[in-house]
């Protein structure tokens, strides 16, 4: 390939990466309208992807953590402390109640010693109450200042005042035993339940977080027509890009977008090399119908999966395109095409089920449209590719499916999609082989037949040259299905390599069956010219009737730069000034494997054929030696085939040369009868 072409490719390639890439974006670009909050909705207004409404979702969040009231914090260490001090003066007071009553020395008015924490008034009150009265303070208070710090004291007031209530509720209301149970608390109730600004904030923050997300999937309405806009609505919109003057390019779905197809095109470029391919091929035609594929895929995705949506999706006549590849370039190259395809599907609908159900789904149209060889198979294949993208496609969705119609109808869909597409195959692959000069298998097996007018033509007027093609042709093709090349191409272009020779058939010695060899009374330079000029005149012939180039290009490189030796050597041995170049081919040398392995079987078979002739021949030396003479001569240079391919080239070609050449048995004749 010449710097210029790769240069085409590159810019080919490039061009071909932004337009998907600019479909992706301006999918998601919308018609944009001249609205705000309380205007009037002037259409239905649908979602072009999922999308969360943030000014509904925002105000149920906030409505949630309102609801959350303040969280208080209880002390609960203090409970007990509080308790044990209510005790602890209770005891004390009994152990005084229990001293031994003696008269006092002491002067009138003087106060008794108080160890507690009581007031001077409680603690004289609880010394002189009756037993029983006491001891109702003494089991009860403890209890009830439990329960109230327990449940937590927010304010010291208030908590005095629930004792109270709650100790007055249990019957005993005698002025000194409420003084002194009141005394008791008022001592020893505390503060122990304060806010906590931390934890009721954690508790808004859950109770919003509960809230789940007002989301609006794609396709669903947004506003109807006639609707007054919200503030709801106009952000949703304008997220969306259909309020006038919004900015609609989503920067990092962009790049995201990006990201996934480059990744995509790489992955799938290595799982071509896996597939038994050493490089991907660059030539022009095959990036340009790579392209053109890739740029109707995104046109089928943009028409079918965005702008309709819906079921409409099913019916999108995407297997014309991994049918299409798989004719023209293989199925390998086939199933690259459709992953890319797929992934672009998935990313355009935002539903990467689509890209499972195209991946399966392409890559069994790609294996049944690589296997067909006759036009008439086209229509059985297309039915087969159909039913495949039906079923794939019913299987993924009836998990999500409300009911079995449901599925029946996006099969029946998927199957009209398939076949639509191989319909477009069919009647498009004409098309393609013309325009871009590919050949595929039917091309390859229409020129294989023999019915056809050139090959009817070569029978009839060289007789010798069909038949060395015929032998020449099973050599090539297994020779090619040795080394994995393409051996319908090597088949095909070895039958029409010689038919230059249809011109003048005669000065061919296959042609001649024992008749005189015209070139004993021409000179040994228009001899060589006769034998060089079959080749353009096999060219000339290929380009009137319509060859693949690829055809042609095998016949034009079928005997590369090499010379018509035999008549070289006469003319040298007359005059050893003689221009070499009158004897030389103009080639080029063979630029692929096929016309490769047509050079040296087209050599072979003849140098064999013509030893055969006076006596046995080891058919393995010869094609050792001609296969060498070749590579010595720099024929080979054009060609990717290694050591090792020529190993198994040789060795098909001494099997097949056997086959055709193979010691006869002599039967003994009857002896005359006397």
């Amino acid at each position: 390939m010449t710097l210029r072409q790769r240069i085409l490719c590159i810019f080919m390639i490039a061009l071909t990466f932004a337009a998907l890439v600019g479909t992706v974006i301006a999918s998601g670009l919308s018609t944009q309208y001249d609205v705000s909050v309380g205007g009037v909705c002037p259409e239905d207004i649908y979602a072009t992807r999922t999308i969360t409404d943030t000014v509904t979702t925002q105000s149920r969040k906030a409505a949630a953590a309102a609801a959350v009231e303040d969280v208080y914090v209880t002390d609960f260490s203090s409970v007990d402390l509080a308790v044990d001090r209510v005790i602890k003066a209770l005891t004390l007071i009994r152990s005084k109640r229990e001293e031994p009553v003696e008269e006092s020395t002491a002067p009138e008015g003087t106060t008794i010693e108080n160890q507690t924490y009581l007031s001077q008034k409680a603690y004289t009150a609880a010394l002189e109450i009756s037993d029983s009265d006491f001891d109702f303070v003494a089991e009860n208070a403890p209890d009830i200042l439990k329960d109230i710090m327990t449940e937590g004291v927010t304010d010291k007031n208030e908590g005095m005042e629930r004792f109270e209530k709650d100790f007055s509720s249990l019957g005993n209301t005698k002025a000194a035993v409420l003084l002194i149970a009141l005394d008791l608390c008022e001592g020893s109730i505390s503060v122990n339940k304060t806010y906590s600004a931390e934890e009721t904030l954690r508790q808004k923050e859950v109770a919003a977080n509960a809230v789940s997300n007002v989301t609006y999937m794609k396709n669903q309405v947004i506003a109807r027509r006639g609707e007054i806009i919200t503030e709801a609505q106009l952000a949703m919109l304008k997220e969306l890009g259909f309020v006038k003057g919004a900015i609609q390019i989503d920067v990092f779905h962009t790049v995201s977008v990006v990201s996934l197809l480059l990744l995509t095109i790489g992955l799938a470029i290595l799982y071509y090399i896996t597939l038994g391919k050493k490089e991907v091929s660059t030539t022009t035609t095959i990036t340009t119908v790579i392209c053109s594929m890739l740029t109707i895929a995104g046109s089928f995705i943009i028409l079918f999966g965005v702008k309709s949506g819906g079921n409409i999706l099913y019916v999108m006549p995407i297997s014309l395109i991994p049918a299409l590849v798989a004719l023209l370039l293989g199925s390998n190259l086939s199933c690259v095409i459709n992953i890319i395809i797929a992934v672009l599907a998935g990313i355009q609908t935002n539903d990467f089920s689509v890209t499972l159900a195209l991946i399966l789904a392409g890559a069994a149209t790609a294996y049944i449209f690589s296997r067909v060889r006759r036009r008439a198979h086209l229509l059985s294949a297309t039915a087969l590719s159909s039913l495949a993208y039906a079923v794939t496609y019913s299987a993924i969705v009836i998990d999500t499916s409300k009911s079995i119609l449901d599925v029946f109808i996006i099969l029946v869909y998927a199957f009209l999609g398939g076949f639509f597409g191989g319909i477009l195959t069919i009647g498009t692959i004409p098309f393609w082989e013309a325009m871009f000069d590919v050949i595929t298998p039917m091309k390859l097996g229409e020129l294989s037949n023999p019915e056809h007018k050139l090959l009817k033509k070569m029978l009839m007027k060289a007789p010798g040259s069909y038949h060395h093609s015929l032998t020449v042709a099973n050599m090539a093709d297994a020779a090619a299905e040795a080394i994995g090349a393409n051996a319908l191409l090597a088949r095909v272009g070895a039958y029409y390599h010689d038919i230059g020779k249809m011109e003048n058939p005669l000065y061919f010695k296959e042609n001649q069956f024992g008749a005189g060899n015209p070139h004993d009374t021409l000179p040994y330079e228009e001899s060589a010219e006769i034998i060089l000029k079959h080749v353009t005149d096999g060219v000339r012939l290929a380009t009137q009737h319509r060859l693949p180039t690829a055809v042609k290009d095998i016949i034009a490189q079928h005997h590369g730069t090499t010379t018509t030796a035999y008549f070289l050597y006469k003319a040298k041995s007359e005059n050893p000034d003689v221009d070499p170049a009158l004897f030389t081919y103009e080639g080029p040398v063979p630029q692929s494997k096929e016309a490769t392995i047509i050079m040296l079987a087209d050599a072979c078979e003849a140098a064999v054929r013509a030893m055969r002739e006076k006596g046995d021949v080891d058919a393995a030396k010869v094609v050792d030696d001609i296969v060498s003479g070749r590579i010595a001569e720099g024929q080979l240079s054009g060609t990717s085939l290694t050591f090792s391919d020529l190993e198994k080239v040789k060795a098909a070609f001494v099997k097949t040369l056997d086959q055709y050449f193979h010691k006869r048995i002599l039967y003994p004749q009857n002896e005359k009868k006397d």
